[in-house]
């Protein structure tokens, strides 16, 4: 089941339809992973996974989002999809407190490498992603610190996120 489940990430990596795929380590021991793809519609990210046989088999489910971003930070052309590099995701949810009105201004000196905000039936509703692991204990004290999660209007998870070497742009940046 994983090398077809991997061999349908390549088939639309080849369709140029994938952008970013990886799992997480969710604190929760929830099994997760993010899949960036670059289609029109939900309807088209379900398609993209009728091949997928942990979603045919029930053991994976799909939560989709439109992500309103740029995606100016992802690098589909400097990626090594033989080496995997360890990143940070952090994502942002609507906390018991957050009401109705402007989604809060939550940390924002500490924009991810990618972020946005997220659309969807879910719980979340903002996404950034960090190269590398450095930053982690930063981005902790920065989010504690933030006055939408101190009052409760925010709630976040970061974790670790793995994507083929150079996704989000590391590699290139190294160099310059």
């Amino acid at each position: 089941m994983q090398d077809e489940h991997i061999g349908n990430f390549k088939k639309l990596f080849a369709e140029h339809k994938l952008l970013a795929a990886g799992p997480l380590r969710d604190p929760t021991e929830f099994r997760r992973g993010i899949v960036v793809l670059q289609v029109p519609s939900a309807e088209a990210v379900r398609q993209c996974f009728n091949a997928d046989p942990y979603v045919q088999a029930g053991v994976m489910h799909l939560e989709v989002y439109r992500w309103n971003t740029h995606a100016h930070g992802i690098d589909i052309k400097h990626v090594d999809p033989n080496l995997i590099a360890e990143n940070r995701i952090l994502l942002l949810s609507a906390g018991d407190n957050v009401g109705t009105g402007k989604w809060p201004r939550v940390a924002r000196k500490l924009q991810g490498r990618e972020h946005g905000t997220l659309e969807g039936a879910g719980q979340f509703r903002e996404v950034r992603l960090y190269p590398g692991t450095q930053a982690e204990s930063r981005l902790k004290a920065a989010l504690d610190r933030d006055t939408a999660v101190k009052s409760g209007k925010v709630s976040y998870q970061l974790m670790p996120l793995w994507l083929a070497k150079g996704t989000l742009g590391e590699a290139r940046n190294a160099k310059q």
